[in-house]
């Protein structure tokens, strides 16, 4: 059976860091929220938040959690959940890092690789070279193909010759919005995100509430599933091999990407001063993406479909529970809403692939890989979904390998920043009351960062 590591040095490192920062936002959950909610309030802030949910909210909140149920069963939602209070504070971790001036390349544009580059002092160019050629690798794989084969594999058969006219159309979509470069991205997925996932939440939610007098068995089931008597064959070794386990911690990581440092480049460009007001953004982020788009998505899932085993692929599963209630109107809105974030997921991995592009090549390369992202665009319509999916895990393994080592090694300086910026209070573990300042104008470089 397949071991993944990865979700046990997420728990490991998320429950040190979680320690090192005083559980401050479980402990102060709503002062953590209020100054996260002042901090989006700027526009610079909101554009950013917006670009880091589009990175993350795509095919994994939708058929990724289906999968997950229809491997790892019920009890993957339960562990899903769990590995989202570890995501929450190490991808604030990351983003406090990356935000931080001494380890940022000018005011809009930032990332682990700056943070890599500065913090080994004989190998840290060409581990930063490694984890930019892990990233471009995932704005290809994951960022690219896997988005566009869920796309069309939604509307139309894998055998359907109308595929290919679909993933013409969908490249030239993708060709519309990315050749305006970063701002024009960020415009963009600051409409599409708020829009799709308020359709998206209506729709899992009715589903729910239909289904809400068999919301508490649904519950209990996942809770048994997740610690079922199979998961606990063999002890501890059998438990981490355990399907919900493994699932759950995998479909996690694949929707929020926490531990892999690449939605710190969307957050480096938010323009809010105090980087721990920064790194509240990345808490809301895994917040909205896990705890609330892919919990909707299990739970509407488990409430309206009898039987699971009867289903071969996460996107049929997700189309018969909400086909089941709003009939074919449903599944075209699902449709739309499925295209919206996976369209908004592309464009926002282009700008990550760019941005490690220039990292490896240089600024003045950067046209040469236009074409080769749009090309993987196209070829995902065709390629095998699973694949895929294995090959974005593995990516996603080294990345977060590099990211976590780096966060480890700057721990010291993430907790600093959270004390300087009144997050956390050491001495008293508090959450003390500041106000989020913004760049404004000609103060928009990063010595006025940390003014």
């Amino acid at each position: 059976m397949e071991f993944n590591p990865l979700p046990i040095i997420l728990a490991a490192i998320g429950t040190y860091f979680l320690i090192k920062l005083r559980f401050f936002f479980i402990i102060h959950p709503l002062r953590t929220a209020s100054r996260g909610l002042r901090a989006v309030r700027g526009k610079r802030a909101f554009r950013s938040f917006t670009l880091a949910l589009a990175g993350t909210l795509g095919v994994g909140n939708v058929f990724g959690v289906a999968i997950g149920i229809m491997i790892g069963g019920a009890g993957s939602l339960f562990w899903l959940a769990v590995s989202m209070l570890f995501a929450m504070i190490i991808k604030y971790a990351e983003v406090v890092i990356t935000s931080d001036n001494l380890y940022h390349d000018t005011d809009t544009h930032g990332g682990i690789y700056y943070v890599i580059r500065s913090s080994f002092s004989r190998l840290g160019t060409p581990l930063s070279a490694f984890y930019a050629t892990v990233t471009l690798a995932l704005s290809l794989v994951m960022g690219a193909a896997l988005q566009s084969d869920a796309v069309i594999e939604s509307a139309v058969p894998r055998s359907d010759s109308f595929r290919h006219s679909l993933a013409v159309i969908f490249v030239v979509f993708t060709f519309l919005a990315i050749i305006g470069g970063a701002s024009k991205i960020e415009k963009i997925t600051s409409i599409i995100i708020p829009l799709t996932t308020i359709i998206y939440i209506f729709i899992t939610a009715c589903i729910i509430f239909v289904n809400i007098n068999s919301l508490g068995a649904t519950i209990v089931m996942i809770v048994k599933s997740a610690f079922s008597f199979k998961s606990a064959v063999g002890g501890g070794v059998g438990f981490l091999l355990s399907g919900p386990f493994r699932e759950g911690f995998a479909r996690g990581i694949l929707s929020n990407e926490a531990g892999a440092g690449t939605s710190s480049a969307a957050h480096s460009r938010s323009g809010v001063l105090s980087p721990s007001s920064t790194g509240i953004l990345g808490i809301f982020e895994v917040w909205f993406d896990t705890g609330l788009i892919c919990m909707l998505t299990g739970l509407s899932i488990l409430l309206s479909v009898p039987d699971i085993g009867n289903f071969d692929s996460g996107m049929d599963l997700i189309l018969y529970s909400v086909g089941n209630l709003f009939g074919t109107s449903g599944k075209y809105t699902l449709l739309f809403c499925v295209f919206a974030f996976a369209y908004a997921t592309v464009i926002c991995w282009y700008y990550y692939g760019s941005e490690a592009w220039c990292v490896l090549f240089g600024k003045k390369k950067k046209a040469i890989f236009l074409p080769l992202f749009l090309l993987f665009v196209y070829l995902g319509a065709f390629a095998d979904t699973m694949i895929l999916v294995i090959l974005t895990d593995l990516l996603m393994l080294f990345a977060s390998i590099m990211t976590l080592t780096v966060l480890i090694k700057n721990s010291d300086r993430i907790r600093d920043l959270s004390e300087s910026g009144g997050v956390v209070d050491t001495e008293r573990g508090r959450l003390r009351r500041l106000r989020v300042k913004f760049i404004k104008g000609n103060e928009s470089s990063r010595e006025a960062r940390h003014r």
